[in-house]
């Protein structure tokens, strides 16, 4: 039918320009016939009372099963080759003067309109190429933006307000403060407050205060409180006091008080007390007390009471007792007791007595009671006594009595009994007795008895006799007997008699062999008849009777 034109009777060229005057869809004469538009009323798919016309000698619409218009123009049956559905090559001709179809209008610009209402605007989409519907969604997963405020959101993943940022899946979702800043899955999810940052998967998650910081893996994720820094995995995860620091994973874990500091992986972990400081890896780790310092690996790791101090790998790192210091490796390491101190590479180490001072590398290492004093490497080292004292390397080094004092290399050494005292390098080193004093380099020092005095170098030096006393340079220096007194260099030098009184100024030994009184020199005086008198060659002084 291409290029063919037909003469139209009256009646259809009415019913044609009503076509023309109501079809404003597609560009072809198929459009109008096809889509159901309505021409003045008149429906085109419903056109039964359109009498039948005559084109070119032909009935027109041309009569077809069941005899109804309304399948020749919708059902597209061929009317002697003239195909009422596809006539896209009937051209153009004119009726009543017009051209038709009518010609589309070419697309013009957009008109775009100035507009920064304070609302939310949803963009929208298409499915692919060509033509498609336009798709919004503005009730579910929301991308929006507000020109007003710019604020922009897609969905639950991303928000950036004038005053917020919040990145990652749930990130900031309820009540996040002014100025504050959420990245990572559920960080920040419910009442950030103002000016607060959490960076990472459930960082800051629920209640972080105001100014604090949380950054890594459920850092400060429950209840972080104000000014608060948590950056580790799971550090300051649960009830972070506020202005306290937890740097390192899960440093300041669980209920880290307020004005705290732990530094260090597992630092301060649980239950750190407030205004403490927890430095190293596993330092103040477990019921840290209030104003304690723990720094250096394990220092101070489990149960560090209030205002204890521990610095050093290991050192106070079980049960240091409150206001007690340990400064070296393991020092106070178990059990330090109240008000003690430890300095030292294993100070007071083990079970250290309250009020005990250990100062030196092994000094008061183990078992040093109440009130001791060790000062020297190894001194007092293994059970020393309450109140006793030992001053220099090794002094008192081994079982040092009760109220003993040892002041001097290896003086009082092994075992020196109560209430004694040992001054002078070795004095007292070995065994020395209940009581006893040894005063001077090596002075009893070896098994000095019970309450014996031995002053002067090497005076009492071995094996001196219960209650003996022996003053001087070698006196009294082997085997003094007990009850024995050695006055002078070399008096009753060895094997004095049990009960004998030797007083030596000779310059030569005086050996007493039997209970007495010798005396080296003595003045001989002829003119006198006394029954006192003196023999001159056992240097003895016995009365005439």
């Amino acid at each position: 039918m291409s290029g063919s034109y037909y003469t139209l009777d009256a009646k259809y060229n009415t019913l044609l320009a009503l076509i023309d005057q109501n079809a404003t869809t597609g560009n072809t004469l198929e459009a109008v016939l096809t889509q159901g538009n309505d021409a003045a009323g008149l429906s085109m798919t419903n056109v039964d009372n359109i009498d039948l016309v005559t084109i070119n000698g032909n009935a027109y619409p041309p009569l077809v099963a069941g005899d109804n218009l309304e399948q020749v123009l919708t059902n597209g049956n061929d009317a002697n080759g003239l195909s009422m559905t596809n006539l896209n090559d009937v051209a153009l001709t004119t009726i009543n003067g017009s051209a038709y179809p009518p010609a589309i209008p070419t697309p013009t610009d957009i008109n775009i309109t100035d507009d920064n209402t304070d609302a939310v605007f949803y963009p929208t989409f298409v499915s692919g190429t060509g033509t498609q519907t336009l798709l919004a969604d503005t009730t579910t997963t929301q991308f929006s933006l507000n020109p007003n405020t710019s604020d922009f959101n897609v969905g639950s993943t991303l928000k950036l307000t004038q005053t917020q940022v919040a990145v990652g899946k749930s990130a900031g979702t309820t009540t996040q403060g002014a100025n504050s800043v959420a990245v990572g899955l559920n960080a920040g999810n419910s009442g950030q407050l103002a000016n607060s940052v959490a960076v990472g998967y459930s960082a800051g998650q629920t209640t972080q205060g105001t100014q604090s910081v949380a950054v890594g893996l459920f850092a400060g994720q429950t209840s972080q409180g104000s000014n608060c820094v948590a950056v580790g995995n799971s550090s300051g995860n649960s009830n972070q006091g506020a202005s306290s620091v937890a740097v390192g994973i899960n440093a300041g874990n669980n209920t880290q008080g307020a004005n705290s500091v732990a530094v260090g992986s597992q630092a301060g972990r649980t239950t750190q007390g407030a205004s403490s400081v927890a430095i190293g890896v596993s330092a103040g780790t477990t019921s840290q007390g209030a104003s304690s310092v723990a720094i250096g690996n394990l220092a101070g790791n489990s149960g560090q009471l209030s205002s204890a101090v521990a610095i050093g790998n290991g050192a106070g790192t079980t049960n240091q007792g409150a206001n007690s210091v340990a400064v070296g490796r393991s020092a106070g390491e178990t059990s330090q007791g109240t008000l003690s101190t430890s300095v030292g590479i294993n100070a007071g180490r083990t079970n250290q007595g309250d009020s005990s001072v250990a100062i030196g590398v092994n000094a008061g290492n183990s078992g040093q009671l109440v009130s001791a004093v060790a000062v020297g490497n190894g001194a007092g080292a293994t059970t020393q006594g309450v109140q006793a004292v030992a001053i220099g390397n090794a002094s008192g080094s081994t079982d040092q009595g009760a109220s003993a004092t040892a002041v001097g290399r290896q003086a009082g050494q092994t075992t020196q009994g109560a209430s004694s005292t040992a001054v002078g390098i070795f004095a007292g080193q070995t065994t020395q007795g209940t009581s006893a004093t040894a005063v001077g380099n090596s002075a009893g020092q070896t098994s000095q008895g019970n309450y014996a005095v031995a002053v002067g170098l090497l005076s009492g030096n071995s094996g001196q006799g219960e209650q003996c006393v022996a003053i001087g340079r070698n006196a009294g220096t082997t085997n003094q007997g007990a009850n024995s007194v050695a006055i002078g260099y070399i008096a009753g030098q060895t094997n004095q008699a049990a009960g004998s009184i030797a007083l030596n100024a000779s310059g030569v030994s005086l050996n007493p062999a039997v209970a007495g009184c010798f005396i080296n020199p003595i003045r001989a005086d002829a003119t006198e008849h006394l029954p006192l008198q003196y023999n001159t060659t056992t240097k003895e002084v016995s009365n005439f009777n």
